[in-house]
This record gives structure tokens, sequence and C-alpha cells, in this order.
């Protein structure tokens, strides 16, 4: 391989006959395929039996960033604290009653 395309070179192996080879670009993958056959020729003479090249670009490397926080929060209001109080009062379990009613009670007191 020319020795300034070693640079972008991601990934090689020989696997059954085919030289598998990764690239960081393909502008560099279009330049090796014109040297190939001769790439093949140089790897004979270290009696490496190749057949056929394979060409693979590398994805780019994606940057992880946080997800965007949600611009606004929602709207809390008295209508969704007479659900949440029309919900409790139709349950039976006293417990889970007094949880929403308390959730209602929070509900009504938060501004829109």
């Amino acid at each position: 391989m020319p020795p300034e395309s070693l640079a972008h070179l991601q990934f090689c192996r020989v696997e059954n006959r085919v030289l598998k080879i990764t690239l960081d670009n393909a502008s560099w993958l279009a330049r090796l395929r014109f040297v190939s056959s001769q790439i093949i020729g140089e790897l004979q003479k270290d009696n490496i039996t190749v057949s056929q090249i394979t060409w693979h670009v590398a994805p780019e490397k994606l940057r992880a960033e946080p997800r965007p926080k949600a611009l606004r929060q929602r709207a809390r209001n008295q209508s969704s604290a007479n659900i949440v109080q029309a919900t409790a009062e139709a349950m039976e379990d006293d417990e889970l009653k007094r949880a929403l009613l308390k959730v209602a009670e929070q509900l009504a007191k938060r501004p829109d």
C-alpha cells in the first residue's frame, strides 16, 4: 500500500483469500482501487495468497450528545386536578383514594 494511505487504514485482514480493507473515507478508497493489482502482487511476494480485495468505509464517529430538555413543562391546571379528584372519588381503596386526592390538591395549587 502507498505509505501516505496507511494513516487512513482503519482495518484489514485476509479471510478465504479475500483481503478486506476498511478506510476512514471514500476518497482514499477510490485512490487505492487504482493500485489494487499492485497490492495483490506485493502480498504474493510475501507468500500471502489473495484473489480479490473488498473495500469498506468506516462509519463516521458520532459524538454522544445529551437529549434536549423539554422547552416547557406541561401545563397543570384546575381541569387536571378535577380529573384526578374524580378518579380518586371512584376508588374503593382508601389509601389510593387519599394519595390521588393529595395529587389533585397539588395540581390545583400550581399555576398554569
